[in-house]
């Protein structure tokens, strides 16, 4: 198929702004060396500046053009970043960077795909939060929250996010030393467990326009107010207290079923081990990563290998391969 192009990569162009129509022109064409793709050149007629269709891949700019499908591969297998550079024979750095820009492609892509479709992408069903709790260098010291909101009936994960949590207790000599430098440089740590926990609350708020919608929590104190303030009377909130026994007829089964995957999927997410999340920027995307695995690439369930989550939900057509999913870049909202 011909690429055409729907819009002039450069920002600044006047197009971009609707002040000038879009118009091109063809200009030739290259043939990469990195992988002997030939790759056709156009004009933009309203700046007059050159670009290619490589230009709105992702892999622009890349020497290696299938190196960071590889790295997807490995980091949802909770393979950690130093095992993966060991394993495809190249730089921990070259890894880090590739990760960044999978998390940021992934987490673009589905607020992408959710955005263009308004108000109702998501149908009124039941919606499932929790919180999940990890650490960035000190369990004790630099405590993290991840909340997660899944749809129970597809078990599509519709956001997560990574907040601080304030320091734990009994601290020893050496944590309460580290904990002394942390606040003469960050300031002292706060929990912004509302925050993170109101933005996912924002995007359910977005993206479900019907009434009837059921969101079922635990019983944490501060979850009735946060719905209350982001979704009014759109939602009946059901709390679930921690006496009840978890088993299949819990009611956040699928989210518990969904944590343990993410815990299961990515290194860093495992509760002992050397590969938890140093920078909580990196644990952000690497989460995004999971979820672009478990939403769009990943079938539904071992029973089910024909769907995946965005398909049930009408997101999707089908499953989306690797190589598909992580060619086009994100543009504004927009793929090319």
């Amino acid at each position: 198929m011909t690429f055409q192009p729907r819009h002039c990569p450069h920002s600044p162009c006047p197009s971009r702004c609707a002040e000038r129509p879009f118009l091109w022109r063809r200009r030739g064409h290259f043939r990469r060396q990195c992988d002997g793709r030939v790759v056709p050149r156009f004009l933009c007629l309203a700046c007059r500046r050159g670009f290619s269709s490589q230009t709105f891949r992702l892999d622009y700019r890349l020497r290696l053009p299938t190196l960071h499908l590889d790295v997807f591969r490995l980091l949802v297998s909770k393979v950690s970043l130093r095992q993966a550079a060991r394993v495809l024979n190249t730089r921990r750095r070259t890894v880090e960077q590739r990760q960044l820009l999978l998390g940021q492609h992934a987490r673009d892509f589905q607020r992408r795909e959710l955005a263009r479709r308004g108000p109702g992408a998501l149908p009124a069903g039941e919606y499932l939060l929790d919180e999940m709790e990890t650490f960035e260098r000190s369990r004790r010291v630099e405590p993290l929250t991840v909340p997660v909101l899944v749809e129970r009936e597809s078990g599509f994960v519709v956001d997560v996010h990574v907040g601080t949590l304030p320091c734990r207790g009994r601290l020893s000599f050496r944590e309460r030393q580290l904990k002394l430098e942390l606040e003469a440089r960050h300031g002292k740590r706060r929990s912004q467990s509302n925050a993170v926990v109101r933005a996912c609350l924002k995007t359910l708020a977005q993206h479900v326009a019907e009434p009837g919608c059921v969101l079922k929590t635990d019983c944490k104190v501060t979850y009735p107010a946060l719905i209350r303030e982001e979704l009014g009377l759109r939602v009946r909130h059901e709390r679930t207290p921690s006496s009840v026994k978890k088993s299949v007829r819990h009611p956040l089964f699928k989210l518990h079923v969904a944590q343990a995957m993410l815990r299961d999927g990515l290194s860093r997410m495992v509760r002992r081990n050397w590969s938890h999340s140093k920078v909580r920027r990196r644990l952000r995307v690497a989460n995004w990563i999971w979820v672009a695995w478990k939403n769009w690439v990943r079938y539904r369930t071992n029973e089910d290998k024909r769907h995946s989550p965005a398909m049930l939900l009408g997101l999707a057509e089908g499953k989306w391969g690797i190589a598909e999913f992580f060619r086009w870049r994100v543009f504004e909202g927009v793929l090319v």
